[in-house]
């Protein structure tokens, strides 16, 4: 689609292929290809993340604990280009392990899109307790529920707002289910606002819009060759076209448009002119006015 029809100019195909005026510049783009461009977060970055809730695990059981977190700060690409806003939304599970637990990311949300990842924290200890009052395991179990509760709604909105309404819900069930619990030798308790840092294990590919890209080649030593206004007017509106689709810059074509006009007043028996209509258009468009509407 975007093939040497687009920008070869030549201020259109056979009528107006490129001209041998000194003044002219000395490449204009002939071929068009998409190039997708793509953003790379490498390994060791610094994941900085908040807990929206409260969050108590049972460190002795062997489950691991799904909860949605945010993102405190921006993520930066080897370049040093953001590529993930704070606040982004990112889906992980609280892992225990022997002496505490560990936060394990899965998922990050990316310009609206779900991707994967691969990033953990360093151990956050647990804290024995020698009699779980019933309260203690309600407030677990509340937890637990509510991280569950606001995993799902937060992911699917990105909202904190909402991972509080789901989390405040799933926290009643949770307090009816620790009613009913056994005692708890270790726990590991995140307090709500806490912030906690991962570390990136593998680079994250954020892929771009494809964006065109231009490759200059050498002016042709041939002249233009339209003899009359409507061959003009053709390779110009092909030219113009080329410039509203976003294939070629406002300066390549104020220079191609400038090059003809100096071929079609120069060069030929009698000056010509395109339409009106036309050079209204390439004076809206890149700013050239041509003599005919300066002297008129």
């Amino acid at each position: 689609m975007y093939k040497q029809a687009a920008v070869g100019f030549a201020l259109a195909l056979s009528t107006l292929t490129t001209a041998t005026l000194p003044a002219v510049a000395q490449s204009l783009p002939s071929s068009h290809q998409l190039s997708a461009s793509s953003n790379t977060i490498p390994a060791s970055t610094a994941l900085t993340v908040t807990f929206p809730s409260n969050m108590v695990v049972n460190a002795k059981k062997k489950q691991d604990y799904p909860m949605t977190l945010f993102l405190a700060q921006p993520l930066f690409d080897s370049q040093g280009q953001q590529v993930v806003a704070a606040n982004s939304p990112l889906v992980a599970k609280m892992t225990p392990t022997k002496g505490g637990a560990q936060i394990v990311a899965e998922s990050l949300v990316i310009n609206g899109r779900v991707v994967s990842i691969q990033a953990s924290s360093p151990l956050i200890p647990s804290y024995s307790v020698s009699k779980t009052s019933r309260y203690q395991s309600a407030r677990e179990g509340s937890a637990m529920f509510a991280n569950i509760a606001g995993g799902v709604t937060g992911g699917v909105t990105g909202s904190a707002n909402a991972l509080n309404r789901a989390s405040f819900l799933g926290g009643g069930l949770g307090a009816l289910a620790g009613l009913a619990s056994n005692n708890k030798k270790k726990v590991v308790e995140v307090p709500a606002g806490s912030v906690y840092v991962l570390t990136l294990e593998a680079p994250i590919v954020v892929a771009g819009t494809a964006q065109p890209v231009v490759q200059p080649v050498a002016q042709s030593s041939s002249q233009f060759q339209f003899q009359t206004e409507q061959e003009y007017s053709s390779g110009l509106a092909q030219l113009l076209q080329v410039y509203q689709q976003g294939e070629a810059s406002a300066a390549q074509v104020l220079e191609r448009v400038r090059a003809a006009d100096i071929y079609a007043t120069t060069q030929l028996q009698e000056p010509l002119y395109p339409p009106v209509e036309q050079r209204q258009l390439v004076k809206q468009l890149v700013g050239f006015e041509y003599a005919i509407d300066r002297t008129s």
